[in-house]
């Protein structure tokens, strides 16, 4: 079995990475390159100082201190630019000068789009500092003066630079916020809500919204009608015809008229995804179906990335000091419909991929495991 050194902090994972089949590699010289999985082969052109995975055919690389683009074996953006956006979008923002990073903002430079062959379709411009995304022919980008407004894809404002925030909706719908308060406009700039709110949630697309106003919260439609009273804690987003829902402290689930589904009985409940929800009772963690029935019983420290099939499953985690015990061999798959344990609590840590791919990491090495066919790939080194 090949193995390649991985850097400590590269965890992400995606089927549509595996299939491509390439993943860094660390070469002996510390400098990056990317490795073929299928074909056991090594790309020996390139020395970048990073290398991250690819996301569809598009990865971002790394080299003294600026950031490119690369496209399976070529450079398509230059590795001249301080921020990249994200690359699974139709056009990718870029730009240039210092930036806030966790917010991927440009405190100071210059910013424009790129397609997915590298070309520009709207060029550098330091009135542009920010794009959170671009939703299909339309962003929204803020100026020099901190205001948000929306261009089209050529330049054009079809929103002026009003707003302190834009967040993106379904159906060409934006949440914005002004003077502290949020309502939703279309991309002509109509306000469809009223700025009135102290925040609200898009619910799957269907015109509903999740808002709060004052301290409590309920659901209205896009014409402002209240769907569900104001009377909780909190109401999440819809996922699957549910919300996870707050009220006097304890967690439940109701339905877009409102009604209960599911008892307010949880210390907190998350979303639905292919019908199985984790709920928390006394610290540790379960799962649920859409009729209440728990399925995996309370007994872990953490689920995630739960699906009708399997879920990863973490024990023996300090919540005081997070990942303390990041090496100590707390992670596991459990089946969502049995609580069964597939794997045991014994890896270090366990990504979830896509379907039936996971990535393993266990004492220093990490690798894919197919777990419906109990398949192995190659195998990595990863510290």
């Amino acid at each position: 079995m090949s193995r390649v050194i991985f850097a400590l902090g590269m965890f992400f994972c995606s089927l549509k990475i595996f299939s491509q089949g390439l993943v860094p590699y660390l070469k002996n010289n510390g400098k990056y390159t990317y490795y073929d999985i299928k074909n056991n082969t090594l790309n020996k052109n390139y020395n970048f100082d990073n290398a991250y995975h690819f996301i569809n055919d598009l990865a971002v690389v790394e080299l003294n201190g600026k950031k490119g683009i690369i496209k399976i074996d070529k450079i398509i953006l230059p590795i001249e630019y301080d921020l990249i956006g994200e690359l699974d979008k139709k056009y990718i923002f870029v730009g240039k000068g210092d930036y806030h990073e966790k917010f991927k903002y440009l405190a100071d430079g210059e910013g424009g789009f790129i397609d997915r062959q590298g070309n520009f379709i709207h060029e550098l411009n330091p009135a542009f500092r920010e794009s959170a995304s671009f939703d299909g022919e339309t962003t929204f980008l803020s100026n020099s003066e901190g205001k948000c407004g929306i261009i089209d894809k050529h330049g054009n404002i079809l929103v002026n630079f009003l707003y302190e925030r834009i967040y993106p909706l379904p159906n060409e719908q934006y949440m914005v916020q002004l003077d502290g308060k949020f309502g939703i406009i279309n991309k002509s700039g109509k306000i469809l809500l009223p700025l009135i709110y102290n925040w609200y949630i898009s619910t799957s697309g269907d015109n509903l919204f999740c808002v709060q106003k004052g301290n409590k919260s309920g659901v209205v439609d896009s014409s402002n009608n209240i769907i569900v009273p104001f009377k909780y804690d909190i109401v999440e987003s819809f996922h699957e015809g549910l919300a996870a829902t707050e009220l006097k402290g304890k967690w439940g689930y109701i339905n877009k008229l409102g009604i209960t589904i599911i008892p307010f009985k949880y210390d907190f409940a998350g979303n639905f995804n292919e019908g199985v929800a984790n709920v928390t009772v006394k610290g540790k963690q379960g799962c649920i179906t859409k009729k209440g029935i728990l399925t995996v019983p309370y007994k872990y420290y953490q689920i995630y990335h739960q699906n009708k099939y399997y879920a990863i499953v973490a024990n023996d985690l300090n919540p005081e000091i997070p990942f303390k015990k990041f090496f100590d061999g707390v992670y596991g798959i459990v089946n969502t419909n049995t609580g069964k344990l597939l794997l045991p609590l014994k890896f270090d840590m366990i990504e979830y991929c896509d379907n039936n791919l996971f990535r393993l990491f266990y004492k220093g090495h990490s690798w894919y495991y197919d777990i419906k066919n109990n398949r192995n790939y190659t195998d990595f080194i990863f510290f």
